[in-house]
């Protein structure tokens, strides 16, 4: 057998057929397919991890603001509404600028002002002990936080405060992929005055007693 009949030989055993060739690239960009869903994964619970961390820092402020000036949440920031797409009592109060399906990821508008106001309003009342508290102006995604107001407020006096976020898509939905993180109450360990314990419709013998928010069975006579 002559070298150049050797050589072609050769090279026939080594070659693929456009079928194997098509095979491999197919395998392999099911491979890569599966890659990038797989780091988008990972990416987006590391950016919800992170967001989680921010809401429970502003919790802490909150906490210590309500401390340092014996008020609740909505007396600290003047009651201004940002979320109440929720509450059956929604009503000219209501933002729907701040709810679905306005997606807030880098807006400037009323939502960014109210939140940026309540920021301002709980590092005002913290003592000083939060003096930084404008790097939480918006969230990993870029939109700003919501603050959903209930504790002491009229007909809701148990109701409880939440700071939440739109998540990934910047859509305050109430599920979904938001963000939501419950702050505890202020009047958790002291009593209450209610004219309805647990925010719906109670005895009328209620109507004269101090109560718990943590606890609204432990209730004494005004």
């Amino acid at each position: 057998m002559s070298k150049s009949s050797r050589s072609k030989k050769r090279f026939r055993l080594k070659a693929f057929t456009l079928i194997e060739l098509l095979v491999v690239m197919s395998i392999i960009s099911l491979l890569s397919s599966v890659g990038l869903v797989s780091v988008s994964q990972v990416r987006t619970k590391v950016q919800v991890s992170r967001a989680q961390q921010e809401m429970r820092q502003i919790v802490n402020a909150i906490t210590i603001a309500r401390d340092q000036s014996d008020k609740l949440m909505w007396e600290i920031d003047s009651g201004a509404p940002m979320f109440a797409q929720f509450s059956s009592a929604c009503t000219t109060a209501c933002l729907p600028e701040c709810s679905s399906p306005n997606d807030l990821r880098n807006t400037s508008g009323t939502c960014y002002t109210l939140w940026s106001g309540v920021l301002d309003a709980i590092e005002a009342n913290s003592g000083g002990i939060f003096p930084n508290l404008d790097i939480f102006r918006r969230d990993v995604w870029g939109s700003p936080y919501v603050i959903d107001e209930n504790e002491g407020t009229s007909g809701y006096q148990c109701g409880t405060d939440y700071i939440r976020s739109g998540g990934p898509d910047g859509i305050q939905t109430g599920g979904g992929d938001d963000v939501v993180l419950r702050v505890p109450f202020r009047s958790l360990g002291k009593v209450f005055p209610l004219a309805d314990p647990g925010g719906g419709s109670v005895p009328t013998y209620a109507l004269n007693l101090h109560c718990r928010c943590d606890q609204p069975e432990i209730c004494t006579p005004i």
